[in-house]
């Protein structure tokens, strides 16, 4: 399974463009074995909402460090950061590093990984095929979204990221409340609620990365 999360720029997939794209992988029977990678992409052209400006203060104020650090000529490339067009690279070549560990990485397909994520299929989704057609194609077409998990016979909606960690901390799970906003803690609370629904355990939760 493939947690996987992004922050963006803004809300409408046409427009906007990821910041951060993050994957928790493993079995969620399985916490020790669990593999991530967390990007930070660099900033080309991008195009922000208010809202969003606001909400990735601490993005910014890297890219503004990296750029300054650059302009000083401390450093070439911006450290922490990954370009465009190193992305699809970067997550292919973490993927098959999880589903063939040992194995030469070849151009042929690698098996693809079952998604999960809050919304994954109605945002992220749709962010990543519009700017990343090639990872998209990595993921299955059906996806896990913790909000089925977390459902109250009450509700209208699928409940959202913070109020399905709400209700697992109700039942018992040493989860941090609210929503981080980052796309490697939001990923790693996703394989948390997952692996809380299916083993009720807080001591084998993932350990903050960060």
């Amino acid at each position: 399974m493939a947690s996987v999360d992004i922050e963006t720029t803004g809300l409408d997939p046409n427009i906007h463009q990821i910041t951060e794209i993050a994957i928790v992988y493993g079995d969620i029977d399985k916490p020790k074995d669990v593999q991530r990678i967390h990007l930070s992409i660099w900033p080309e052209d991008f195009v922000w909402s208010t809202f969003c400006l606001n909400l990735h203060k601490d993005y910014l104020a890297r890219v503004i460090s990296a750029q300054q650090a650059m302009q000083a000529k401390t450093m070439d490339d911006p450290v922490g950061f990954t370009y465009i067009r190193e992305v699809a690279a970067k997550i292919r070549n973490f993927l098959w590093d999880c589903q063939m560990p040992g194995k030469c990485l070849t151009t042929q397909p690698i098996p693809k990984s079952t998604p999960a994520g809050k919304n994954f299929g109605s945002f992220d989704l749709q962010f990543i095929k519009n700017r990343y057609p090639e990872v998209a194609s990595l993921f299955r077409h059906r996806g896990i979204d913790p909000g089925a998990l977390y459902l109250h016979a009450d509700d209208k909606v699928p409940p959202e990221l913070a109020l399905c960690k709400d209700r697992a901390i109700a039942e018992g799970a040493k989860l941090k409340p609210g929503v981080a906003h980052n796309a490697l803690a939001d990923a790693e609370d996703v394989w948390d609620l997952l692996h809380w629904n299916s083993q009720g355990d807080s001591e084998t939760l993932l350990p903050p990365s960060a």
